[in-house]
C-alpha cells in the first residue's frame, strides 16, 4: 500500500510539469504512463541547446495546441536533458535532437517528415488514429478487450502485485546482464541483444504495458473520486462559514455596527460575485 500511496502522490503531481516553448506538455518517466494511458502520441525528443529545437518550437506549439482537448492523441515534448525524463530518451534510442516518434507509446514509429506546422499537422491528421486502448476499447480484439476487462475488473492493489513481480523479473534480468558485461568488451552487443529479447519477451507474455496503462486509468478514477470528496467537503465548509456570518450579523450589538446602515441584499450579491 505504501508502494501504490507513493504512485498515487506521483500522478497528484502533475499539474507542476513543465512545459516546452511555454505551451507544450513535457513528459518525465513518473508521469508517461499516466498522460499517455490509452492514447495515441506524437512525441518530440529535444534537448534545450538544440537549435534546430528552438527553431521548430513555434510549429511543434501550433501543434500541441491542436489536439490540447483530445481525448484519443496527446501531443508532447520529452526533455533528454532533464534528470527525470533521460532515461525515456534511451528507452526509446534517441540518438539526435530533435527526434519525432509516434503512434502506441509502447510501439512507437519515427517520423522523418518536413517539419513546418502544415506537414505535421498534416500527418497527425492522416495517422494519429485511434487504436485500441482502454478509451477505444471498440477497437480491440476479442482477446485484448477480455484481457482489458479481465484486468479493469482487478483491484489496484492486485494490479501492483503483478507489476511489482514483473518489475523484480525484469531487474533481476538487468542486474545479470550488469554482471555479464563487466570486462567482456566484444561480447557487449551479443549479451544486450539477448537482454532486449529477453526483457520484451517478458513483458509481452505478462501484458506489461496493458497492466501499466490500467493501473495509470485507475488511479486517475481515484484521484477524481478524491477531487469530488474535497469539493464537497469545501462547500460544506463554505455553507457552514455562511450559517455563522448571518447568525453574527443578526445577534451583534456593539456600538460599531449599525444596523441601518447594514444593506443585506448588498451583502449577499457581493458575496454571490466573490464566490
Amino acid at each position: 500500500m505504501i508502494k501504490f500511496s507513493l504512485f498515487l502522490l506521483s500522478i497528484i503531481s502533475f499539474s507542476f510539469t513543465s512545459t516546452y516553448a511555454g505551451y507544450v506538455l513535457t513528459l518525465v518517466q513518473d508521469d508517461f504512463d499516466v498522460y499517455t494511458a490509452g492514447k495515441t502520441v506524437f512525441l518530440q525528443f529535444y534537448t534545450p541547446w538544440c537549435n534546430h529545437c528552438k527553431k521548430i518550437a513555434e510549429e511543434w506549439r501550433k501543434l500541441a495546441d491542436e489536439y490540447r482537448n483530445d481525448e484519443n492523441i496527446l501531443v508532447a515534448a520529452v526533455d533528454c536533458e532533464h534528470e527525470d525524463s533521460a532515461v525515456l530518451c534511451d528507452d526509446f534510442g534517441i540518438e539526435g535532437y530533435p527526434t519525432f516518434k509516434y503512434g502506441d507509446p509502447t510501439d512507437l514509429r519515427e517520423y522523418e517528415g518536413d517539419r513546418s506546422y502544415r506537414a505535421l499537422s498534416k500527418f497527425a491528421k492522416e495517422n494519429l488514429k485511434p487504436s485500441c486502448s482502454i478509451n477505444a476499447i471498440h477497437l480491440c480484439s476479442k482477446g485484448k478487450k477480455e484481457l482489458i476487462e479481465k484486468f479493469m475488473s482487478m483491484s489496484m492493489e492486485d494490479l501492483m502485485k503483478i507489476i511489482d513481480r514483473v518489475d523484480e523479473e525484469l531487474e533481476g534480468l538487468e542486474d545479470e546482464v550488469e554482471d555479464k558485461i563487466d570486462g567482456i568488451g566484444e561480447k557487449y552487443e551479443e549479451i544486450m541483444g539477448k537482454y532486449v529479447e529477453e526483457t520484451t519477451a517478458l513483458k509481452k507474455e505478462t501484458k506489461y504495458d496493458v497492466l501499466k496503462t490500467l493501473r495509470a486509468a485507475k488511479a486517475f478514477e481515484e484521484i477524481k473520486e478524491m477531487e469530488k470528496e474535497i469539493d464537497s467537503e469545501d462547500h460544506s465548509e463554505d455553507d457552514s462559514e455562511d450559517g455563522s456570518e448571518d447568525y453574527d450579523s443578526e445577534d451583534d450589538d456593539s456600538e460599531d455596527y449599525d444596523s441601518e446602515d447594514y444593506d443585506s441584499e448588498d451583502y449577499d450579491s457581493e458575496d454571490e460575485e466573490e464566490e
